[in-house]
């Protein structure tokens, strides 16, 4: 089932247009974005955008000054909520939430706001951790949520309204506190 997680696999592609990515995130590596908007277009074989959304003013300015800097045009940089991103209704094909999920107030309301920026047919995609009694990250790294549970990534989807929807684990660290990472999917 791993050949699900290959780019070609998520990323919604119609050689005809445009693919605009949204990748909500919050407090990721701007380093990571950069590698992934040089991939991308050679990996799928259509244009793209990528809007990357984050809720700290640091990481807008440090992700946009990379972003410029290696000259990627395609990669923006946007300040805001990820329970109501600065993004259009109906623009998005793909939204990622990488490890931000966690660190939502109401997770409810980012999943539906994604539903509401996705197009007909786009895909959400959520790499979260999974239920953890790691109560500590709350104060290191700022979680709201300890995880959620396969079922409750489930329902979440399924409330927004996504279809087809797959939710599995993906990765299990061997080092205490032995987070797992769930991965999740839907379509609109």
């Amino acid at each position: 089932r791993t050949d699900k997680l290959q780019p070609a696999n998520i990323i919604p592609t119609d050689r005809n247009r445009p693919v605009m990515i949204s990748i909500v995130i919050c407090s990721a590596k701007p380093q990571l974005l950069a590698a992934l908007s040089q991939n991308v277009e050679e990996t799928i074989g259509t244009p793209y955008e990528i809007i990357a959304i984050d809720n700290s003013e640091k990481m807008v300015e440090f992700g946009s000054k990379l972003a410029r800097k290696h000259g990627f045009k395609n990669l923006e940089y946007r300040l805001g909520d990820i329970q109501d991103p600065p993004v259009a209704k109906n623009s998005v094909d793909l939204a990622i939430f990488s490890q931000a999920l966690h660190h939502a107030i109401r997770p409810e309301r980012a999943i539906a706001a994604a539903h509401r920026m996705l197009k007909k047919n786009g895909r959400v995609v959520i790499l979260d951790l999974l239920s953890h009694r790691f109560e500590k990250a709350r104060e290191l790294y700022a979680d709201h949520w300890l995880g959620f549970s396969e079922v409750r990534l489930h329902e979440l989807l399924e409330e927004a309204g996504f279809k087809n929807i797959d939710v599995r684990v993906v990765a299990r660290e061997k080092h205490s506190p032995h987070f797992q990472t769930v991965f999740a999917s839907g379509i609109k």
